[in-house]
């Protein structure tokens, strides 16, 4: 059994945990009300003066583009103006992993906008602790877009008839945007008593193809589901000249081509390791250091039989920013598929400086197969 005074111990850090979670909690109502509200200047007060930000810009293909404060408030000041903004911003989700005074919280968030439109997007956002107030440090943006994907096609419906195949993307019906399955059936009911003879544009994507298909009003005889799938957008990181982190993101890629966790783990913080990867729902899970090994391997073993050949696996491009005693590192890898091709896939490393040494916190893996570029931040 605990005696008193451990257990007093372990009840006032659980407090203590408890405290820092409303405190966090906190900082994103402020964000949510923030952006209702289109306030920049709450917006800002949200944000660390070394605030990192990478974003996803319109009409940009090639990546996200990092921010500094003053260029995030001056794009955010842009934004709102252009009356392009959602007019609902809900944070739906917040899964918090605590480190201290440093925090990774994952983010949900519903985007409305006036054309009713709806964007989901799930996020990586850095928390630090600075005086007496959480402020949002780092931003890693998960890029989702929700689409409606065919999963079967009824026999003998207009929708076998007219081609429609399972992994087709219904992008419009009748002209009108869909975004989400319930909406799409509310289009389609809509059209319900439109003339019997009427022909309807059904467009759909299938692979990097749009087509238009013809169907009358009424059941089109498909199934479909709501999906997420990983949009363009990749983190984008500023090349830095700070070599001990540069040595440490070197250490791991070394460690990662090497399929070794027991050298991953030992460039890892030994409390705070946390491995961030988007689920198929979209939504961030974090696997805390206990599992960190369990964790790796099973991935690992995973790519081996179903995606890569583990031996062309190997580091092509290193980059890292620093801020205080917090640090980035991406890590870009190439490697052949089974299939023979080759391709790529990058990796954000998130570190902490703690007595002068870097220290792995957070392995998180780029959605698709989306490298991330390196360039330079405003």
């Amino acid at each position: 059994m605990l005696g008193a005074a451990c257990l007093a111990t372990v009840l006032a850090l659980a407090g203590a945990a408890a405290d820092q979670a409303d405190e966090i909690s906190a900082l994103f109502d402020r964000i949510e009300s923030a952006w209702a509200n289109q306030d920049v200047q709450a917006v800002a007060a949200t944000c660390s003066e070394s605030l990192v930000l990478a974003v996803d810009p319109p009409n940009r293909a090639n990546g996200a583009l990092v921010l500094n404060k003053e260029g995030y408030l001056r794009a955010l000041t842009a934004r709102f103006a252009s009356g392009h903004s959602p007019k609902e911003h809900d944070i739906a989700q917040r899964d918090l992993a605590l480190m201290g005074t440093i925090a990774l919280v994952g983010l949900g968030t519903l985007d409305t906008f006036p054309d009713g439109r709806t964007m989901t997007s799930h996020s990586l956002v850095i928390a630090e602790r600075e005086g007496d107030e959480w402020q949002v440090v780092f931003g890693l943006p998960f890029f989702f877009q929700p689409t409606v994907t065919v999963t079967g096609a009824v026999p003998g419906s207009q929708g076998e008839a007219v081609g429609i195949q399972p992994g087709d993307r219904i992008l419009a019906y009748a002209g009108e945007h869909v975004s989400e399955g319930n909406q799409f059936i509310e289009i389609v009911k809509r059209h319900a008593d439109d003339p019997p003879d009427a022909q309807l544009g059904l467009e759909v994507a299938r692979g990097a193809e749009e087509l238009t298909l013809s169907v009358k009003p009424g059941t089109i005889g498909i199934d479909v589901s709501t999906r997420l799938l990983p949009g363009e957008g990749a983190a984008l990181l500023v090349e830095g000249d700070d070599h001990q982190l540069i040595a440490a993101g070197r250490r791991v890629a070394d460690a990662v081509c090497a399929q070794d966790a027991e050298a991953v783990l030992a460039i890892a913080s030994p409390t705070a390791y946390i491995i961030a990867t988007p689920g198929e729902d979209g939504r961030i899970r974090t696997t805390g250091p206990s599992q960190a090994r369990e964790e790796l391997e099973r991935f690992w073993a995973w790519q081996a039989q179903s995606i890569l050949d583990p031996a062309s696996l190997e580091c092509t491009r290193i980059a890292a920013i620093v801020k205080g005693n917090l640090g980035l590192v991406s890590c870009r890898f190439r490697f052949r598929l089974r299939d023979g091709e080759d391709a790529e896939w990058s990796n954000v490393y998130a570190f902490a400086r703690e007595q002068g040494t870097w220290g792995l916190i957070a392995t998180i893996p780029t959605p698709g197969s989306v490298a991330v570029e390196i360039g330079t931040g405003l």
